[in-house]
């Protein structure tokens, strides 16, 4: 056996104290590696746990993501018909938390494809239902972005704690990874192009030093107009260069550093008309300065900032508004080599105030017609949640992944999917646990929606309690399964992985002895000493009780795993519970 890499140990042991994950360290090194591998993409926690899909029956995939144009894809109508996409990148991973290297693992991927790539099958017999939703989507999504010319691209990453070096001259090991290819190759998929990748120790070791960078370094062609405002406000007016503006947004491997772009209300908008005149300017129209022709970018620094003749020094970078100029620039550029000395016209405002921050993102973003919900982070009700959260201990991220990117620990960290999905489960009149599990990134998308939600006069108590009683249950789940074996009983397996969100509103009738609790009832709860292992476990049995009760009636004959998105097994839980508590 190899020797074990002391220092990865060790980060990983910090990384389980932090991450409030329980005590499973094969799902632990899961969500590790998983976090590594694409810190590029910026995915939140509950992002990246719906791409780890590993459970019995999953044939070797223990993560599998689907990226069109950058953004995850979870659900087939986050694909835009009438859009133009450029690149569909779908990442298969497997997890090895052990030193042992497994040539076994390039024939489970090898046998998998064969299935994965197969269109004509549609059984999927031996596949667990969550990974065969995930292969029917991505059919999908190929499908769909296929006939419009997009470029395809499988990422194949075997990931492992030993070390790379020693399977470099494994011959063996590599000729079924060129078969592994050809299996692939076969499936009739045009421009498509295949990444397979062995990732050990070294490599996970190096990528969690790798941290998004907010302090960066902007060269400017002239020393710039400076402007005071009140004591502490200081904005800045200049001209950059393309090429110097294009260092700026780039890491150290010339890709895009997306979290600049967190605060950005709006996504980039691909080949849009606007944008490809963007594009066309820049290589073009060479006798014309960029800037006498493009509004320009507006940036956000914090006052620890500081200037130096032509150079800004900057902390805690945000590019609020300019998204589709930068990302023209980015794309006109990253594969040429632009010498010219044309301009792109930047504000940067250095501000500590998050109000004042708040209201400059939505000035800046609102000039143009923008959807309403883009604009959602910088609403006062999110503002005060995040101000109530961090007065009970919890960062609450209403700006993707602000609070990660700091280090603040992963298990205080409450993201707006999860708020929301814990809102829907167990605030609303009408709760409904099954759309919050198969939908979560979807919620908040509608207006109406959006306003049920945060547009309620709902208590921040209430809020607050949600994601605990859902977060001590998840808790408690952990511990549950820990402690019994489910090989045998593959519905218990099912509720305790599936069904945490129906759980958690179960339990809620439970706790209230009331089958539909208003949000008043949840405000005074003490939640460590009324969520128990006991009343968990009661929770678990009442609802496998409900779940064959909906079997028997359900004429469809759905799996328990299809139960568990069904709105009306949500209706049917609040309609029912009444007669189990």
């Amino acid at each position: 056996m190899a020797n074990k890499n002391l220092i990865l140990e060790e980060i990983l042991k910090k990384y389980n104290e932090n991450s409030g994950k329980g005590s499973d360290s094969d799902a632990n090194f899961e969500f590790f590696a998983a976090e590594q591998l694409l810190k590029d993409k910026n995915l939140d926690q509950e992002e990246i746990e719906s791409g780890l899909l590993g459970a019995s029956n999953d044939n070797g995939i223990d993560g599998f993501f689907i990226f069109l144009d950058n953004e995850l894809i979870t659900e087939i109508n986050e694909v835009d018909q009438s859009k133009m996409y450029n690149n569909l990148i779908i990442h298969f991973h497997q997890y090895k938390n052990q030193y042992k290297i497994k040539e076994d693992v390039v024939l489970k991927f090898n046998n998998a494809f064969k299935d994965i790539f197969n269109f004509e099958n549609e059984t999927l017999s031996g596949w667990n239902e969550t990974l065969k939703d995930r292969i029917i989507l991505a059919r999908k999504v190929i499908l769909k972005t296929g006939v419009s010319g997009a470029n395809i691209k499988f990422i194949i990453n075997h990931v492992s704690k030993s070390y790379s070096e020693d399977i470099k001259g494994n011959e063996s090991y590599w000729s079924k990874v060129e078969n592994l290819k050809s299996t692939i190759s076969q499936a009739g998929i045009s421009k498509h192009e295949v990444k397979y990748n062995f990732i050990g120790g070294e490599e996970l070791k190096e990528l969690s030093y790798k941290k998004p960078d907010y302090s960066l370094e902007l060269l400017l062609k002239d020393s710039p107009l400076t402007l005071e405002f009140g004591e502490s406000h200081i904005g800045y007016i200049a001209l950059v260069s393309l090429k110097n503006y294009f260092k700026f947004i780039i890491d150290e491997d010339e890709n895009l550093r997306r979290h600049l772009f967190d605060s950005n209300v709006r996504d980039y908008q691909n080949k849009t008309a606007v944008n490809s005149e963007i594009e066309n300017t820049i290589k073009q129209d060479n006798d014309i300065d960029f800037w006498w022709l493009n509004n320009g970018v507006t940036v956000i620094a914090s006052n620890e900032s500081s200037q130096i003749g032509k150079k800004l020094l900057l902390k805690n970078v945000q590019i609020v508004n300019g998204l589709q100029t930068s990302y023209s620039i980015y794309n006109s550029i990253k594969n040429e080599n632009i010498s010219d000395e044309r301009s792109i016209f930047i504000k940067i405002i250095i501000c500590d105030d998050k109000n004042i921050v708040d209201k400059i993102i939505r000035a800046t973003n609102s000039q143009n017609a923008i959807s309403s919900s883009l604009l959602r982070s910088t609403d006062s009700i999110q503002r005060d949640i995040e101000q109530y959260f961090k007065s009970k201990g919890y960062f609450y991220d209403r700006r993707k992944n602000y609070y990660r990117n700091q280090g603040m620990p992963r298990n205080k960290i409450i993201s707006i999917n999860l708020l929301s999905q814990c809102v829907v489960s167990l605030v609303l009149n009408e709760k409904n646990p099954s759309r919050a599990r198969s939908n979560p990134t979807i919620l908040t998308k509608t207006d109406a929606d959006y306003k049920k939600i945060y547009g309620s006069n709902i208590d921040f108590k209430v809020y607050f309690n949600s994601v605990l009683i859902y977060k001590k249950v998840e808790q408690e789940l952990k511990e549950y399964t820990a402690e019994n074996d489910f090989s045998d009983d593959p519905v218990s397996d099912s509720l305790v992985k599936l069904f945490k969100f129906h759980i958690s509103r179960t339990l809620i009738s439970v706790i209230t002895n009331n089958a539909n609790p208003a949000p008043k009832d949840l405000e005074n709860l003490d939640i460590d000493q009324i969520v128990t292992k006991e009343s968990v476990v009661s929770s678990i049995s009442i609802l496998r009780n409900i779940i064959l009760e909906y079997q028997k009636q359900d004429k469809q004959s759905s799996s328990i795993d299809n139960i568990s998105k069904q709105t009306e097994f949500s209706k049917f839980i609040t309609r029912e519970i009444s007669r189990h508590i």
